[in-house]
């Protein structure tokens, strides 16, 4: 007999049972994990740590209540070597998580697929600053941002500044900011944006005229918005004529059985109700007029960009109103001169006087490192419009706003750029 077979088959499968019964014993992972590293003789101490995540119908009782529901809402990548799958993988966490903010500063790809971040509406704040975005970059992150597109209605903040953005770039964004009505935040310092692109930029911030297109378009958007709500009025019409048919023969199950009435007495009554409505006409109108409110409530007004709030008629052709959703634009340290600070006043003097209630147009604009004089009526005539515009906020906002540099936009003449791009 070999040594190593000394031990009764009986005393191997005991143990072997009892292994067993011990693996499948420890359900916990924390215990697993602790017996797996002793079984492979690990020479290191093991410390978990678990962190169980809140319910989150608990989280929002809690928040209602006034205490803070702790949540991951951010998430920083910078200065790090990802590739394009580490991307892709957070693209696809995003729709199943609390996070809205997302941090990419100088995280460079060579693939510069930064444009699937924007395949959902969960985020709120996007930060690529020097990730060397050029213009076809900037042409895919624009594309997300047009209307009904997948990030139109979740999108506030976009931070593209230091890196290669032109003329051609910044026009990609002014077309999204046509029909965008909801991002609030544009950086695009520290690019190569001369007037050309500022003005693509600071047209759409104005009145402007409808291409012929997107007079289509917000047609065609109008007949599906028709379309729906005639359903949604037949199908509510229908299921409250069907109640009414129920309601009226249970009721006349229940009337007692009338007494014989003689033809002439038949015959005056006729004649006395000619004139006066049935109980049926009453019930058609109150379910026809019951059908239309439901289906108004549904599916809401009709609210489109260029819808009857945001444009006009005037010599024949459509306009729309302008974009006075975006509050903040910085476009310091680019290639702009004079022409754009005179173009920057025409805007304000424009939104001060067609504002709207719930749009307030710019309130925060930064030019510096620009080729522009330092002082300027137009300067002090922005500033004027801007304080104005801010002081319809409230008492807080204008106290906020006065702690911090009365001078806005802040403009500055800087013959050298230090900033490499």
């Amino acid at each position: 007999m070999k040594p190593g077979l000394s031990q009764s088959m009986r005393s191997i499968r005991s143990a072997y049972s009892t292994l067993n019964y011990e693996e499948n014993r420890v359900l916990n992972f924390d215990e697993y994990m602790v017996m797996a590293c002793k079984k492979f003789a690990c020479a290191y101490p093991i410390i978990i740590k678990k962190d169980i995540q809140d319910d989150p119908y608990k989280s929002s009782k809690r928040s209602e209540c006034g205490k803070s529901a702790k949540q991951l809402a951010k998430i920083s990548i910078t200065k790090s070597n990802v590739d394009v799958y580490t991307i892709h993988e957070l693209s696809k966490m995003l729709p199943l998580s609390y996070v809205t903010e997302v941090c990419l500063d100088q995280t460079h790809l060579a693939e510069a697929n930064y444009a699937i971040l924007l395949n959902t509406s969960h985020l709120r704040t996007l930060s690529l600053s020097r990730c060397l975005i050029n213009d076809e970059v900037s042409k895919l992150l624009a594309s997300k941002l047009h209307y009904m597109a997948s990030a139109e209605t979740g999108l506030i903040a976009l931070n593209l500044s230091s890196n290669h953005i032109t003329d051609l770039g910044a026009k990609y964004f002014a077309d999204a900011l046509r029909t965008n009505r909801h991002l609030r935040y544009l950086n695009l310092a520290d690019n190569r944006i001369g007037d050309e692109g500022a003005y693509h930029i600071l047209d759409i911030l104005m009145e402007f005229p409808l291409t012929y297109e997107e007079i289509v378009k917000k047609r065609r958007r109008y007949l599906e918005y028709l379309k729906m709500r005639r359903a949604l009025f037949y199908k509510a019409y229908h299921e409250w004529d069907c109640k009414s048919v129920d309601e009226s023969q249970a009721s006349k199950k229940s009337m007692p059985k009338k007494r014989r009435i003689s033809a002439t007495s038949l015959k005056n009554k006729a004649i006395t109700k000619k004139d006066k409505p049935t109980k049926q006409s009453f019930t058609d109108e109150y379910a026809f007029c019951k059908a239309d409110m439901l289906s108004g409530e549904m599916i809401g007004p009709f609210l489109d960009p260029f819808g009857p709030k945001f444009s006009k008629i005037k010599d024949n052709y459509t306009y729309c109103t302008g974009n006075m959703c975006l509050s903040y634009l910085n476009l310091a340290y680019n290639n702009l001169t004079y022409q754009t600070l005179k173009k920057l006043h025409n805007v304000v003097l424009y939104q001060s006087v067609n504002k709207k209630m719930g749009m307030q147009g710019l309130i925060k604009i930064v030019i510096d490192g620009n080729f522009m004089p330092a002082t300027s009526p137009e300067i002090r005539m922005i500033n004027e419009l801007i304080s104005k515009n801010i002081s319809a906020f409230g008492s807080k906002a204008q106290s906020e706003y006065g702690k911090r540099n009365k001078g806005t936009p802040r403009i500055s003449v800087l013959p050298e750029r230090n900033i490499e791009k």
